[in-house]
């Protein structure tokens, strides 16, 4: 995958982080734990781990999901919640 690789590509990170981790998204959407994204985020930030990749997939998981969950062909968070062995964030 594409990926920034180390703290040059911070900027990048950094850019997409407003639009795309809303916590009121992450519960709506249950995909994500939002509490670890955010712990995760704010190590990151601090510098006191690198987790700039696990970060950036993240933020393109939420990427795709925003321009995907309109699609015809979506199916909906209702339906995935209830699938047998869902561990995704509950509201």
């Amino acid at each position: 995958t594409l990926r920034p690789s180390g703290t040059g590509h911070a900027h990048a990170i950094i850019a997409f982080r407003d639009s795309l981790l809303n916590v009121r998204r992450m519960y709506e959407d249950g995909f994500l734990d939002p509490a670890r994204v955010l712990s995760a985020w704010e190590e990151f930030k601090s510098g006191k781990r690198r987790w700039h990749a696990q970060i950036w997939d993240v933020l393109m998981f939420q990427a795709w999901w925003e321009h995907n969950r309109e699609s015809p062909v979506a199916v909906p968070t209702e339906t995935i919640r209830s699938w047998p062995g869902f561990r995704g964030a509950q509201p």
